[in-house]
């Protein structure tokens, strides 16, 4: 989880279950990503160990850190990528699925904070990378084989 900037470029790869997700103050280009692992920090054993590691836990403390360079809570937009089902048709994602439980978690925390989730990408079943550029806000999707997505 980071908070910069400016004309930083912020990179969350390997996105399977996870979710990667970009926060941005468009008028102070101030901007966020966390790549969050988890749900709910209370759902796991570890809960208070790593902040960035849940979506309940990793975006208040990035919209904190975002706020603390510049950013305005009232201006913050999201976007959203990952949350694929990496065990494909083994096992049916209504059984077994901790990629739409993460882009759940994920838009509940952000509508519950009121911030608006303004574009994803979510699904699927393979691997992306995710890069935001804080100078215009434009996100980035990498998949392997396929054309980049502009979010």
């Amino acid at each position: 989880m980071v908070a910069s900037r400016g004309a930083s470029i912020l990179v969350a790869p390997s996105l399977g279950s996870c979710i990667g997700l970009a926060l941005y103050d468009r008028e102070t280009k101030v901007g966020g990503l966390a790549h969050i692992l988890l749900d709910y920090a209370a759902s796991y054993r570890e809960s208070g160990q790593a902040l960035g590691k849940y979506a309940d836990t990793a975006i208040p403390e990035l919209i904190r850190r975002m706020v603390y360079l510049g950013a305005s809570t009232e201006r913050i937009t999201a976007k959203i990528a990952g949350g694929g089902n990496m065990f494909g048709e083994c096992i049916p994602a209504p059984i077994f699925d901790p990629g739409l439980r993460n882009a759940q978690a994920v838009s509940e925390m952000l509508r519950n904070i009121g911030i608006p989730l303004v574009a994803e990408d979510i699904g699927g079943y393979q691997y992306r990378t995710m890069e935001f550029a804080l100078s215009s806000g434009e996100v980035v999707i990498k998949r392997w084989g396929e054309e980049d997505i502009i979010l």
